[in-house]
């Protein structure tokens, strides 16, 4: 109340008059600098840069002006002023720190090492900063090993109609409903408005609250999300924590600090009932007391964290459960496995409940708190060590509330990453193996049953799971022959030494003919699960037309596509039904094709690898020939990350294409030489529910636009139809 009895003194000051407004310097820094301290970065940042206009050369004012574009995630901003102050002499060393912490989440580790040294050797002994640096030190020294190991998932944001400027996070798929989702957001328009930390209404240093919110994906995309009603939403924060085994009752939390006060609460998604209390959860988690992060597994089991006595150090994560006639058994640490004198919370148990995931911040993360994954041994009775699941799931910000989907095939989880779109966000993460541990319950059915003597044999486990023949162009001049190799790759490895041999020929062409388009098509043999290898295809197809663009080819002529296995090379199984190395190898591929080249003085061979008769494929020469004249695909999705639906499964011939100035991929089905039966596709995905889907139309394998179609109606009869249908 004092705070912000002061803060209306200093504002009314400010508003006596322009010219007074104007000349009180010491006032307006006062009005930031309190902003500043209650972490009201965008009210300090409007201040601040009015003082910077007056007094361009106070160092004190850029320092915080690089910390208040920090903390907003504009990091060229913060960087250009806290560079300046590091090195204005007699400059305090805290400035080296918050360029250690800049570079840290750029994932500049070397750089952020260096920077976080400088401060450790120039702060004071007793500065309180200088042992976080230190633990941020180890971190990135952590980071610089874990950005090279194999990735577990692809990973994206779900959007702007999920996420929005403030926190999203705690995402919870719907137990019946997988194609819902539910999670926790701060927004304005949130119950309660703007509220202190005692949860009395503030409209100028006051936060908002978060309520708990829903969204539909339908065809793919993410609906318009859903607040809860306000018999669940309130003026506190509101997070949901899970469902019941039966999904019939909702467990959340609400209350002003998620770890000093408020409670546990369910509910069975009531919509109207006379009584509007909530009914408080009994058990050992006491959220008042420290305890946090509960999750809830087969009804009678709780993990949760907590920094109650008798831990490891920070916050370590206990499990408890419930006996006959509604008794809990006392909260038990998992140990010293699992936990580390660090913080370990926002703990996931796998069906089989024997694989935990949770989030720590210790010394093996890249930086904040990453996610961490340890199996537990029925035979030992003991958990593994823990591994870092790595990149792209984790990040240099901090990574939580992780949960995998009934399928095994996707995961779920908020960071704040310095990429996001601020705040925590929600990311979807795509598995590229199906994670077996979470398909199947396990007898026991968690690792603290195994005491009572039922030992499972079965420990978790996981499954690991166009250029045609010659340049046809008829310059009668002598011709340099270029021969393109298609590129091969291993997991997600693209960029090999003898791949940039094969792209540096691409460069070397556009620095010669920059108008020339370069489509490159990623295909995938079967190892990936169904549903993402269109994605993951065209994601590997991109990381090849990032080297490019980065050398220099111009990125408005680069088209990136993807097939997924639709056109192989080679059978994936040989005849007896193992799996074909080979196959596999020549399927998994990246090809090229130079478009516009055919007045220039250099002939494009695009050469095919040899494959062996008794494992060759001929869908690949069914592709070849749709690249000649006009063909139709249907276009299903346009969006900015994967179209998560079995429409590309169902359908085949499908495809997912983006020109690189415009930043939407666009997912296409089908592959057909008349508009009508393009049209019969197009019907039956309307049936279906896909009400956005119409054809495009493409010659020699280009999407043409409709003042393309009318100019080659003349060529290509076919597409007079395709202009009066569409």
């Amino acid at each position: 109340m004092v705070v912000r009895f002061i803060l209306l003194i200093i504002i009314g000051a400010c508003c006596l008059s322009q010219s007074a407004y104007s000349q009180s310097l010491n006032t307006l820094k006062a009005s930031a600098d309190l902003y500043f301290s209650q972490g009201k970065y965008k009210d300090a940042l409007d201040n601040y840069i009015k003082i910077q206009k007056e007094k361009p050369n106070k160092v004190d004012i850029k320092y915080k002006l690089g910390i208040c574009y920090l903390e907003l995630g504009n990091i060229q901003n913060a960087e250009q002023y806290l560079l300046f102050v590091a090195n204005q002499k007699g400059s305090e060393p805290i400035s080296w720190y918050q360029l250690g912490r800049l570079n840290h989440k750029k994932h500049q580790f070397k750089k952020a090492i260096s920077y976080y040294k400088t401060y450790v050797k120039l702060a004071d002994k007793g500065d309180k900063y200088r042992l976080l640096a230190k633990h941020y030190i180890r971190q990135c020294a952590s980071a610089r090993e874990i950005v090279y190991n194999k990735e577990l998932a692809i990973v994206d944001n779900l959007g702007n109609i999920i996420n929005g400027p403030y926190d999203d996070y705690a995402p919870i798929v719907s137990p019946g409903r997988e194609n819902t989702i539910y999670f926790s957001s701060i927004r304005e328009a949130n119950t309660g408005g703007l509220r202190d930390a005692e949860g009395l209404g503030d409209e100028i240093l006051g936060t908002y609250k978060s309520d708990i919110y829903s969204s539909q994906m339908v065809n793919g995309e993410w609906t318009s999300i859903r607040p809860f009603s306000n018999l669940i939403n309130s003026s506190r924060n509101d997070q949901i924590l899970g469902f019941s085994e039966d999904a019939t009752v909702l467990y959340y939390y609400k209350g002003y600090h998620p770890t000093k006060d408020g409670a546990i609460f369910t509910d069975t998604l009531r919509t109207t009932e006379a009584i509007v209390f909530p009914t408080e959860f009994s058990s050992p988690v006491k959220i008042k007391k420290g305890d946090t992060d509960p999750f809830f597994f087969n009804d009678d089991i709780i993990l949760f964290a907590s920094d109650r006595e008798g831990g490891y150090g920070g916050l370590d994560i206990y499990v408890t459960r419930r006996l006959t006639g509604g008794f809990w058994t006392r909260p038990e640490n998992l140990g010293p496995q699992v936990n580390s004198p660090f913080d370990e919370k926002a703990p996931f148990l796998t069906k089989n409940g024997r694989t935990l995931f949770y989030s720590s911040n210790n010394n093996l993360s890249m930086g904040g708190f990453d996610i961490f994954k340890s199996d537990y041994l029925d035979s030992s009775k003991e958990w593994t060590s823990p591994q870092n699941v790595g990149t792209p799931i984790n990040s240099a910000g901090d990574e939580l509330n992780f949960s995998i989907s009934k399928d095994g095939l996707k995961s779920y989880f908020s960071s704040d990453r310095f990429d996001g779109k601020g705040g925590f966000d929600i990311y979807a993460g795509y598995f590229k193996t199906v994670q077996v541990a979470h398909l199947n319950a396990s007898s026991p059915a968690a690792f603290n049953l195994v005491d009572e003597g039922i030992v499972s044999d079965n420990n978790p486990t996981t499954i690991t799971s166009r250029p045609t023949g010659t340049n046809t162009n008829n310059v009668s001049v002598a011709k340099e022959k270029v021969i393109l190799n298609y590129l091969f790759y291993e997991g997600d490895n693209i960029i090999t030494p003898s791949n940039i041999s094969e792209l540096n020929k691409i460069v070397d062409i556009t620095s010669k003919y920059p108008n020339t388009k370069v489509e490159i098509s990623g295909h995938t043999d079967d190892t990936d699960p169904e549903k993402f290898r269109l994605y993951f295809s065209y994601l590997r197809a991109e990381k090849a037309a990032n080297f490019l663009i980065k050398n220099g080819v111009r990125s408005e002529n680069v088209i990136v596509k993807g097939f997924g296995s639709s056109y192989p090379l080679a059978k994936n199984k040989s005849l007896d039904g193992s799996e074909s190395k080979m196959g596999k190898k020549l399927n998994r591929r990246i090809e090229f094709r130079l478009l516009g080249m055919e007045n220039t003085a250099i002939d494009v061979v695009y050469k095919k690898p040899d494959v062996n008769e008794r494992i060759k494929e001929f869908k690949r020469s069914f592709y070849d020939g749709s690249l000649k004249g006009l063909s139709y695909k249907v276009q299903v999705a346009a969006m900015k990350s994967m179209y998560d639906s079995n429409i590309i499964i169902k359908y085949t011939d499908a495809m997912v294409e983006k020109e690189s100035e415009r930043d939407i991929l666009r997912y296409c089905v089908g592959l057909f030489r008349s508009y009508s039966s393009a049209q019969r596709m197009r019907n039956d995905l309307r049936k279906e529910g896909v009400n956005k889907a119409y054809i495009a139309a493409y010659i020699d394998g280009v999407r043409i636009n409709q003042t393309y179609a009318e100019i080659l109606s003349k060529q290509y009869p076919d597409l007079k139809n395709y202009l009066i249908g569409n």
